[in-house]
């Protein structure tokens, strides 16, 4: 089924994806074909900025860009914008003395496959590697206490994260548009975040809020609320259980989700947001309590649905 991709990253996120001119280097026309995912589309942008072989990229720190290998050394932060739009780097190898990566410092960097983090950085700021389309996986190592808004957002080949117990700050949207999340591990030791009995979620502990799942999420007893763009877009995604702890699905919780052909929903659920379930897949059948909140929903926006009589009971059968 196809749809009209109506979701621009450059609304939802309030980031403007455009070219930064600030840092010195030149520009081509990128040829490149790369992963457009149902409801999201980006700005167009050159994405091919040559920079030099060898660097300066922040007070302090220096850079080797060698056969597609981009390698970082020295003390300090890297600087804001310094690699945004470089299609030659296919690898970054951040090496021990860097501190903290500065705002949009990797974004619409489009061949990034893999990253090495060291164990000093504390700092991931905001958009740092926004729109890093090839990154496969993150994996964020001890040390990093903080990540910003739209870090790793619309990384839509990035199939596995992993977050160490130091990561006690990410901010809004840092994994929004990760549309091929498989694996989602949180470190056990976290003391805000968790991916409780290995759920394959993101998982804020003391508002249990389920803040991003993936295809392979499965969501646990005692979450409350399934957060705003928590599942939006995710690819394979076909069957979701919600259990009966929840009581608000987020905006746009499983917008563009169209391979999502059931959703099994108790009857204690008494919010959902706006789209949560629109630009789905046109067999979508929501299954819930006749006349419960999720029925009148389903009604109300043209939904199919299924009365389960007892919800509850299906819903256990069904984890």
């Amino acid at each position: 089924m196809r749809h009209n991709r109506k979701l621009l990253a450059a609304t939802a996120l309030d980031v403007d994806f455009g070219f930064v001119t600030e840092f010195a280097g030149e520009c081509a026309n990128a040829e490149t074909k790369y992963k457009e995912p149902a409801g999201i589309t980006l700005p167009t942008v050159e994405h091919n900025r040559k920079i030099d072989k060898t660097g300066e990229c922040g007070e302090g720190l220096s850079y080797v860009l060698d056969d597609g290998t981009l390698t970082v050394s020295g003390t300090g932060k890297i600087a804001d914008n310094a690699f945004r739009d470089v299609s030659a780097i296919r690898k970054v190898v951040i090496n021990e003395g860097v501190s903290d990566i500065g705002v949009m410092a990797f974004s619409d960097t489009w061949n990034i496959v893999g990253i090495s983090f060291p164990k000093s950085v504390k700092t991931i700021g905001d958009a740092a590697f926004s729109v890093c389309r090839s990154l496969e996986s993150v994996s964020i190592p001890e040390g990093v206490a903080s990540i910003g808004e739209k870090s790793f957002s619309c990384c839509f080949t990035m199939n596995e994260l992993s977050i160490p117990n130091t990561l006690t700050d990410i901010g809004k949207d840092a994994f929004y548009g990760c549309v091929s999340l498989e694996r989602i591990v949180v470190s056990d030791n976290n003391p805000v975040y968790d991916s409780r009995k290995g759920c394959n979620a993101l998982i804020d502990s003391k508002s249990n809020e389920l803040l991003v799942g993936c295809r392979s999420t499965v969501i646990p007893d005692g979450i409350t609320t399934i957060g705003k763009y928590a599942y939006t877009g995710i690819e394979g995604l076909t069957d979701v259980v919600v259990p009966d702890s929840v009581k608000v699905i987020g905006k746009s919780a499983f917008y563009f989700c169209v391979d999502l052909k059931n959703v099994y929903i108790p009857s204690s659920v008494v919010s959902i947001g706006e789209n949560a379930f629109s630009e789905n897949n046109k067999n979508l059948e929501i299954h819930t309590k006749k006349d419960s909140y999720a029925w009148n929903y389903a009604l109300e926006h043209k939904i199919a649905k299924l009365d389960t009589g007892k919800t509850d009971e299906l819903t256990n059968r069904k984890k």
